[in-house]
C-alpha cells in the first residue's frame, strides 16, 4: 500500500498579538507591534503550526547586545490541531504501514516504518516542545549569514520559545511550542506580480540584475533559498537594492564559482523573466483549465476577538443590490437562508476565475501584462426549467476609491480593480486579490444581516479612509467551496 500527500491548509486568519512581549533565550524581552503579513496555517506535516510576521522592539536588554537596533522583525510560529482530514490521514498511514509490515512477516524495515508512522501521528495530535523542522532550518541559516554578514539576507538577532496558552488562539495546541525568531529588518517592499509588471521595463531590468547580485551573493554564502517565490523578495527603492528574505527551505551548497551556476532561468523560477505576452498566454491556458473553471461559493472565516465575530465566521458571500455581503448559511443547504422578514434570500456568489481583457483596462501597454480575473453567476430573471440556458456572469471588482467588493458587468468594473484575484498557493482554498487574503467585513447595518466585503489592501482595517471610526470593521478569510455540480461553460455579461 503506498502514500499520498496530506491535504495542506493556509490562511491569513488574524488574531491581535500587538502589544505581546516575550522572553528571548539571552535575556532580552521584545514587545510585538504590527503586522508584517497575514497569518499562515501549515497542515501539511506535523507537527501543525500557524505562522506570521510582525515588527518588534526590544524592551528590555539587560546583556545589551541590540542596543543599536530600533526596529526588528519577529517571525512568531507555534503549534496548532490539525484538520479532521489532515489528522484521518495520519491515522490512515499508521494503518497501512501495520497493513505492509503483516504483509512483510514484520520485517525490520516495515516495522521500522510503521514506528514512524506512529511518530507523526502522535506529533499530529499531541502538544510538542520541538517546532517545525523548518523554523529549526531557518534559524540556522540566519545565524549563518549573521556571521558571515551577508549583505542581502536578513540576520538573526534573538529567539526565544514558550508554550501555548489557552486564550492565544481558537486553533492552538495548549501546551505545544510556541517559537520567536528575531530578525533584522531590511528596508524596501515586497514585490508583488501587480507592483512588478506596472513596472517601466528599466526599472524591472534593474530589479533583474539586482536580485541576480543578491542570488549570487547568497549562494557565495553557501545557502541556496529553494522557495523562490516573489513575497520572499524585498526591493529597496532609494538603495536599489534586492533582498532575499525566507529561508526555511534551502540547501547548504558550495559552488566554487557561483557565476558558472548562474543561468537566466532563475528569472522564470523567481516569476521575473521578462515574458509578459508568454505570461499572458500561460494564465489564459490556466484559467481555462477545469480547476480554474470549477465553480465555487465562499465561505467566511472570522476568529477576531469581537462579539459580533459569530455573525461574521461561518457566514456565506452572496450577491445583494451590486455588492458582495455576507449572509446566515441555512443549515439544511449550506447556502443563504430567508431573511428575517421572511424575503427571498441573496444570490449566493457562484464563481469561478477567468482572463480579464486587458485591452479594456486604462493605461495598458501592448502587450499588456497578465491579469486573472474573478466572475460570479447572477441570479435568473425568467424562470427556467432548461439546462442549456446559461446564467449570466458579472465581473467581480474592487472600488478603488471606496474598497467596496462589487459586481457588475466589464464596462463598470474596468476602472477599478479587477484583479489578479488567485487563490492561496498551498491548499487552493483561500481567496486572494494582489497575492493577499486581505479583506475585512464591514457593518454596515445591524442584526446580523448587514455585513458588507471589503478590500483592506493595506492590511490596516481600512485605516485612513475613515469606516472603522463609524463602522464595525473585522478581518476575515473568505475560503472557496466547489459547488457539487457539473462544471459549466458560462457566458459574459
Amino acid at each position: 500500500m503506498g502514500t499520498a500527500t496530506p491535504p495542506q491548509r493556509t490562511s491569513s486568519r488574524i488574531i491581535d498579538l500587538q502589544g505581546y512581549e516575550f522572553v528571548c533565550d539571552e535575556g532580552s524581552v521584545w514587545r510585538i507591534k504590527e503586522p508584517l503579513s497575514g497569518r499562515r496555517y501549515q497542515q501539511a506535516q506535523p507537527p501543525f503550526e500557524a505562522s506570521q510576521a510582525f515588527t518588534c522592539i526590544c524592551s528590555d536588554d539587560p546583556s545589551q547586545n541590540h542596543g543599536d537596533v530600533e526596529e526588528a522583525v519577529v517571525k512568531v510560529k507555534y503549534q496548532v490541531v490539525g484538520t479532521d482530514p489532515n489528522v484521518q490521514f495520519y491515522e490512515d498511514y499508521v494503518q497501512e504501514c501495520a497493513y505492509d509490515a503483516a504483509q512483510a512477516g514484520n520485517s525490520e524495515r516495515s516495522l521500522a516504518s510503521l514506528q514512524y508512522a506512529k511518530q507523526l501521528l502522535y506529533v499530529a495530535t499531541h502538544p510538542v516542545e520541538e517546532p517545525h523542522e523548518s523554523t529549526i532550518q531557518e534559524q540556522a541559516a540566519l545565524m549563518w549569514l549573521g556571521m558571515n554578514n551577508a549583505p542581502y539576507s536578513p540576520h538573526l538577532l534573538a529567539y526565544g520559545s514558550d508554550n501555548v496558552t489557552p486564550e492565544s488562539d481558537p486553533e492552538r495546541m495548549v501546551g505545544g511550542y510556541i517559537v520567536f525568531t528575531v530578525m533584522t529588518k531590511l528596508p524596501g517592499k515586497r514585490i508583488t506580480i501587480d507592483w512588478y509588471w506596472r513596472l517601466e521595463l528599466a526599472e524591472r531590468d534593474e530589479i533583474r540584475k539586482a536580485f541576480k547580485t543578491a542570488l549570487l551573493s547568497t549562494w557565495r554564502h553557501h545557502i541556496y533559498p529553494k522557495d523562490s517565490a516573489l513575497r520572499n523578495l524585498l526591493w529597496d527603492e532609494q538603495e536599489r537594492k534586492c533582498y532575499i528574505v525566507d529561508f526555511e527551505d534551502y540547501n547548504m551548497v558550495k559552488f566554487e564559482d557561483p557565476e558558472a551556476k548562474w543561468v537566466d532561468d532563475y528569472f522564470e523560477f523567481w516569476k521575473l523573466a521578462e515574458k509578459p505576452v508568454h505570461q499572458q498566454g500561460l494564465i489564459e491556458e490556466e484559467a481555462e483549465s477545469e480547476e480554474r473553471q470549477a465553480p465555487f461559493y465562499l465561505d467566511v472565516f472570522c476568529d477576531a476577538q469581537s462579539r459580533k465575530r459569530d455573525e461574521v465566521h461561518g457566514a456565506i458571500v452572496a450577491l445583494k443590490d451590486g455588492k458582495l455581503c455576507l449572509w446566515p448559511k441555512d443549515p439544511a443547504t449550506q447556502l443563504p437562508r430567508k431573511a428575517q422578514d421572511g424575503s427571498s434570500a441573496p444570490h449566493p456568489f457562484t464563481g469561478f476565475y477567468l482572463p480579464f481583457p486587458t485591452e479594456d483596462l486604462p493605461g495598458q501597454t501592448i502587450p499588456a501584462r497578465p491579469i486573472l480575473g474573478l466572475v460570479s453567476t447572477l441570479p435568473s430573471t425568467t424562470p427556467s426549467t432548461s439546462k442549456s440556458v446559461k446564467p449570466k456572469l458579472n465581473w467581480i471588482y474592487a472600488d478603488k476609491e471606496t474598497r467596496e467588493v462589487k459586481y457588475g458587468p466589464r464596462v463598470d468594473a474596468r476602472d477599478h480593480v479587477t484583479g489578479p484575484w488567485d487563490w492561496t498557493e498551498d491548499d487552493e482554498e483561500g481567496l486572494t486579490l494582489h497575492g493577499e487574503e486581505c479583506f475585512v467585513a464591514v457593518e454596515v447595518a445591524r442584526g446580523g444581516y448587514g455585513w458588507e466585503v471589503y478590500w483592506d489592501k493595506d492590511d490596516n482595517r481600512l485605516e485612513g479612509l475613515g469606516i472603522g471610526e463609524e463602522k464595525r470593521v473585522l478581518r476575515c478569510s473568505l475560503e472557496r467551496r466547489l459547488v457539487n455540480e457539473d462544471n459549466v461553460k458560462m457566458q459574459d455579461h
